[in-house]
């Protein structure tokens, strides 16, 4: 976190509890296309890597520190309390992403947390999180797959940050 408060604008991704490894892997990939500066996962709901988080990523995995914790909340509360925007990425919202990334583009430290496959974010999580931003579907029962919001969130943040 030092490091990165020398940052203008920073980027991180939370992983609560995905146990894809070849959603783990996109997600790294995509997240090394847009720039994202680390991701956290919890020790014991999040796969370590593997051959297939490996394979899945094509070299991304290597390019973005991982950090590890016993504790997601406990790690977002650090981040917040050092000046962070905590961002969960959840389909039942009511606050769409445009109109997140329109009132809210200022915004230079963002960590995004993305919940898992099936659940979604957990509920002490969700908690933490200063907003829950949705991604509008024709048909918003139908949640998208993990890897693939996750694609579409950073597009659109680096289509506001860059604009």
């Amino acid at each position: 976190i030092k490091s990165l408060e020398k940052k203008t604008n920073s980027f991180g991704i939370v992983l609560d509890s995905i146990t894809d490894p070849n959603n783990i892997g996109a997600i790294y990939r995509s997240a090394y296309a847009f720039k994202t500066d680390f991701i956290i996962s919890e020790k014991k709901n999040t796969p370590y890597e593997n051959n297939t988080i490996l394979n899945t990523a094509c070299g991304a995995f290597e390019k973005i520190d991982t950090l590890k914790t016993a504790n997601l909340n406990h790690a977002i509360q650090i981040f917040k309390s050092r000046g962070w925007w905590v961002i969960g990425l959840d389909h039942n919202s009511k606050l769409k992403i445009n109109d997140f990334f329109s009132n809210y583009s200022s915004i230079k430290k963002i960590l995004l947390v993305l919940g898992s496959e099936g659940k979604g974010i957990r509920r002490l999580v969700k908690k933490n999180c200063d907003y829950l931003v949705s991604i509008e579907t024709i048909d918003q029962e139908i949640s998208i797959n993990v890897s693939n919001a996750t694609s579409i969130f950073l597009y659109e943040m680096y289509n506001y940050k860059n604009k």
